[in-house]
């Protein structure tokens, strides 16, 4: 019974709340702000009685409840986080109003993203696309999950042109995790990328990642020169246990892949977008390392494939022409929709992925804020 009651409260949550970031992103901007804040709120509710669901959640609340020294990790947790683990704490709140005030940032961030680009895309799928993804993972990658969202906003305030808040907001997310360092590549991607004559570039760049990611003992010593650190470097060269096939791994994205190289000629005309669809790519490559080893080196890349939510509602607002093959924008959001649900549903209800699934408080109104 608990587990048909998460499906319906999980689909509903997919189908039902990008409908109503559609309607609010069509409101005044006054109207806008405080539906999208409740939105965010609700979001909030779901994910701050959610129990032990979560991989990582249990870690988190003993984290929140008897500090730092209490979990066993090789590096220490970022300041940002603690200073706001420890504000909460002081403040006499439970866990479940802190995880629910960082559920609370991270759909807040997104849905401002969205915002960022609502004239260029199909608002409904690009939030079909986060709360079918990242707002789910969010329960277990709570850190990581909250500075994805932050640098997928200040990707696109650097790419619209408000370079310095962007980089403000990268340094903020790193702060929170660490590793959103990365995202200041935005500054290289946008010189490099928005030139008229950055196909050649763009080809021997995806190229020269994918060798980085196939020979790993040269990446990891690149990631050792950078850092210094042997333990960095041990993400890449480790081997420890994955499972995973390159082929299958692609195999799953081929409809992401296929649709978005469908829109490769459109791109031209937003370069903002153009920039994001490269990053969304090198982004997936990053990632497919998790093929070799399960360390956590393959969550790198979902600080650029988080730009599926604005790739995925840019090709289901765009119509196709392909030397005379005519493919409606409706047929491609359509299918954008179906393949996220069906992922989603295989990987949280059949395969059991993030372990969120059934939602362990069904009951959540009696269950006590403090």
């Amino acid at each position: 019974m608990y587990i048909f009651l998460t499906f319906l409260l999980y689909i509903s949550i997919i189908l039902i709340l990008p409908y109503l970031v559609d309607v609010s992103l069509k409101q005044k901007k006054s109207i806008k702000l405080v539906a999208l804040t409740f939105i965010s709120i609700f979001c909030a509710f779901i994910a701050a009685f959610r129990g032990n669901s979560g991989t990582d959640t249990s870690m988190y609340r003993t984290l929140y409840e008897f500090g730092e020294m209490s979990i066993l990790r090789w590096v220490k947790i970022e300041p940002g986080y603690m200073i706001l683990n420890n504000f909460f704490k002081n403040l006499g709140f439970s866990s479940n109003v802190f995880l629910g005030f960082l559920s609370f940032l991270t759909t807040f961030f997104i849905l401002q993203s969205i915002n960022l680009e609502k004239e260029k895309i199909n608002v409904y799928i690009s939030s079909l696309v986060y709360f079918s993804t990242l707002y789910f993972q969010s329960f277990n990658i709570v850190r990581q999950a909250l500075a994805v969202s932050i640098c997928l906003f200040a990707m696109l305030l650097y790419l619209n042109n408000n370079k310095l808040i962007g980089i403000i907001f990268i340094i903020l997310a790193a702060l929170i995790h660490r590793s959103a360092i990365l995202c200041l590549f935005i500054i290289v991607a946008k010189f490099i990328f928005e030139r008229k004559n950055s196909k050649l570039i763009f080809y021997i760049s995806l190229m020269l990642l994918l060798f980085l990611v196939l020979d790993r003992n040269l990446f990891g010593k690149i990631i050792l020169v950078i850092t210094g650190s042997q333990y960095y470097a041990g993400y890449v060269l480790r081997d420890s246990g994955s499972k995973g096939s390159f082929l299958l791994y692609y195999l799953k994205l081929l409809p992401v892949l296929f649709i978005s190289f469908l829109e490769i000629k459109n791109y031209k005309k937003n370069q903002s977008i153009n920039v994001m669809f490269i990053l969304m790519l090198f982004g997936y490559i990053l990632s497919s390392i998790g093929v070799f080893t399960s360390t956590d080196i393959n969550r790198l890349g979902l600080y650029f494939s988080s730009c599926n939510i604005v790739i995925m509602g840019y090709c289901a607002n765009t119509n196709i022409n392909i030397k005379g093959t005519y493919i409606s924008k409706n047929v491609l959001a359509t299918i954008i929709m179906l393949y996220f649900i069906l992922s989603f549903i295989i990987e949280t209800f059949v395969m059991g992925y993030y372990e969120i699934v059934p939602y362990h408080n069904m009951n959540i109104i009696y269950t006590p804020f403090m």
